[in-house]
């Protein structure tokens, strides 16, 4: 896989630089300019080649260079033309068998002194873009390691690779692969510098407004951020010092009738990386409200209070419901994480989008929801969950995307950030997603939750020895077993179970209530579009089953949707069937943008909802995401809902239910019913199109155990 998971796994990094004349000292800002939306996913400050080692590059604990699958890349970038030949020398560990290729191609390898091999790119292939250097192993079990590689450019110092270059680099490598450049939990969708550097920048326009970049510095050394007009003038500079490590917010004021101004950073020493993440100029005239979408991570629609679930469930997306839309028969487009999401972010259903269903991400030229807001927004994005981090895709157009550190960050820390960035960004258009995964196993609420003193009585009550207080503990051994079927239902332990996703489902209340808050108290409430939807529900031990994916049961399928509308106060629900899809059309018209053509329907326009079909969702085993016996139906499933009811679908069989929530009744199945169906699958099959492939999917095997652990693979 492209992006394994773990801080020390997936970085990526800057073997060698050459012909980097220049970075130590900064150059005078060119007589032209560089386009503003030009610089997404450049490395600047660069003369000559760089090379940088892929994602799936890591160190072992012998200090060994291994690829975590069978081939291990290096993305070559090139500027202007090259005089010098490039030459990869590798010491392969003892047990490493592979081949090279350059662009595809085969590459000539020559074998030194028994051990080394020496890979010479002529100058000639060295054209300025992007290349792939890669190495092959000829089998899936052959090993593919190295003890130490070294760049050694024509007329310069060799330049050997360091396992501590490894941590500090690894932005650069992402920068190319993914478009996003980060470190440790904070990536950022923007550009890159080496170096001090300097460069002049056209806006695009000169009607007036703000700049601002989320910069980063990734150097050894202090660095000095500058944004500057030309004509000077009073408040013409901004300049933020960051140290190594930090970021911040550079913001710098731009009057009507200037278009141009210059940036530059100071302090990094030649080869260090300062992070640009937009960056965007938004006009004066632009008067967009805020827009915070919410995403209910593993929340069942039956779970929030407006829904039907008890008295005192969810109190404060209750009280935020009854100045909302209640979206009462809203579906996923699946039934776990990273295609849901996708289909949020792009307005495609998972067959046409094809993350976790043909591919183990989202690809690149699908454009997300934040990427055509960035046109007027500045966009952060909070993943509280591992199935989101940014080497999964739906990170693309997010000026800065915080991801966990391992598999979960908890709500209330994702919470505290949401309120330090509507400070930082105060007075800027925002466009703010968060992604509360507190109600994902293992339901293990805060000691402070209000709900603690009758999920410990719930917990009591399980015999002991049973294992089912493992589970009511977290375990992940237990959970396995338990969707695997070698643990059998016990009404106490199923009770505990429930007690503690119940809790779980009230944090993310109580987080989504602290961010609502903060929206009322700084005045943004009110004009704000603001959605709270889940991505999929739960199994609670119905028909003994437990988790999600595999199916497409209301349980996993059905879910809360609530949106509130710039201005609107009062309450309403609307009965129509709607699906995630349909969010981004509407979250684009409410901030001012076109939305590109896509599946998905204007929420506002009911008569147009009234009139369709339905909508589909569906759920598919891949590489990243196989489907556990216990549970599964079929390696493929596709369900409808709509006017005439609604239907799933597997090659054995099928199952209908009316279309009246809360309580779905299970019916027979209708011609009527099928033919709709057949018909909207049909059409969103047909016009479904291919990304170019890639690579196959490998996970390291830590994400690979935690994830077994947690019942996907």
């Amino acid at each position: 896989m492209r992006d394994p998971g773990r801080r020390s796994l997936r970085a990526a990094l800057v073997l060698a630089a050459c012909a980097l004349a220049g970075c130590d000292a900064r150059p005078a800002p060119p007589a032209s300019a560089t386009p503003l939306a030009g610089l997404r996913g450049r490395l600047l400050g660069l003369s000559g080649s760089l090379v940088l080692a892929g994602p799936e590059w890591a160190v072992d604990a012998a200090g060994h260079w291994r690829s975590t699958g069978r081939q291990g890349t290096f993305d070559v970038r090139v500027e202007g033309p090259s005089r010098e030949d490039l030459v990869l020398v590798l010491w392969p560990a003892p047990e490493a068998r592979f081949e090279v290729r350059w662009d595809g191609e085969p590459a000539p390898v020559e074998v030194v002194g028994g051990r080394r091999r020496v890979v010479t790119v002529p100058a000639a292939a060295l054209t300025p873009g992007r290349h792939e250097l890669r190495l092959v192993s000829p089998s899936r079990g052959a090993p593919l390691a190295l003890r130490r590689i070294v760049l050694r450019p024509a007329r310069a110092a060799p330049v050997a690779l360091a396992a501590a270059d490894l941590e500090r680099d690894q932005a650069l490598g992402q920068l190319a692969e993914l478009g996003l450049a980060g470190r440790g939990a904070r990536w950022r969708d923007g550009f890159a510098t080496l170096g001090a550097w300097s460069e002049r920048i056209d806006l695009g326009r000169d009607d007036g407004g703000t700049f601002v970049a989320l910069v980063a510095n990734l150097s050894g050394a202090r660095a000095r951020f500058v944004a500057r007009r030309p004509s000077r003038g009073p408040d013409g500079e901004a300049a933020v010092e960051i140290e190594p490590g930090g970021d911040g917010v550079l913001r710098l004021e731009v009057p009507a009738g200037e278009r141009r101004i210059e940036l530059d950073v100071a302090g990094p020493p030649p080869g260090g990386a300062a992070l640009w993440g937009g960056p965007y100029f938004v006009p004066v005239r632009a008067r967009v409200p805020a827009v915070v979408v919410l995403t209910l991570d593993t929340t069942r629609r039956d779970a929030l209070g407006a829904f039907g679930a008890p008295a005192g469930a969810t109190p404060r997306l209750d009280r935020f419901a009854r100045g909302a839309t209640v979206y009462r028969r809203a579906s996923s487009s699946t039934s776990w994480t990273l295609p849901a999401h996708a289909s949020l972010f792009t307005g495609l259903y998972p067959v046409e989008h094809g993350a976790g269903v043909t591919r183990d991400l989202l690809a690149r030229d699908f454009e997300t929801l934040a990427e055509r807001l960035g046109a007027r927004y500045v966009t952060a994005g909070l993943a509280g969950g591992a199935l989101l981090r940014h080497g999964y895709g739906v990170a693309q157009g997010f000026g800065l995307y915080e991801v966990p550190e391992r598999w979960e960050t908890p709500g209330r820390a994702l919470a505290d950030r949401a309120l330090d960035l509507l400070g930082e960004l105060d007075g800027l258009p925002l466009f703010l997603f968060v992604n509360l995964f507190d109600p994902h196993y293992p339901y293990l609420p805060p000691a402070d939750s209000p709900r603690a003193p009758e999920l410990a009585a719930a917990a009591a009550r399980i015999p002991a020895g049973s294992r089912w207080r493992e589970l009511a503990r977290g375990s992940g051994e237990a959970w396995r077993d338990l969707l695997e079927g070698r643990i059998a239902p016990e009404a106490a332990g199923v009770a505990a179970l429930r007690a503690g996703y119940a809790a779980e489902v009230a944090e993310a209340d109580r987080q989504a209530g602290r961010i609502l808050d903060e929206l009322e108290r700084r005045g943004l409430l009110d004009a704000a579009l603001v959605v709270v939807a889940s991505d999929h529900g739960e199994f609670l031990g119905e028909r003994g089953l437990f988790s999600h994916s595999a199916r497409l049961d209301p349980e996993l399928v059905d879910i809360p949707l609530i949106v509130k509308y710039p201005g609107q106060r009062d309450g309403r629900a609307v009965d129509l069937p709607v699906s995630l899809v349909d969010l981004f059309p509407t979250v684009l018209r409410a901030g001012g943008v076109a939305a590109t053509p896509g599946r998905g329907l204007l929420l506002t326009d009911e008569r147009a909802l009234a009139a369709r079909a339905g909508v589909l969702f569906e759920e598919t085993e891949h590489a990243i995401h196989p489907l556990l016996a216990a549970s599964r139906l079929d390696r493929a499933l596709t369900g409808f809902d709509g006017g005439a009811g609604r239907r799933v679908e597997w090659s054995a069989g099928e199952e209908c239910h009316d279309g009246a929530p809360p309580q779905r009744r299970v019916l027979p199945c209708t011609p009527a019913l099928r033919a709709a169906h057949a018909a909207q699958r049909g059409e969103v099959v047909a016009g479904a199109r291919r990304p170019a492939a890639h690579g196959e999917s490998e996970l390291d095997p830590e994400e690979r155990a935690r994830l077994e652990a947690l019942g996907y693979l």
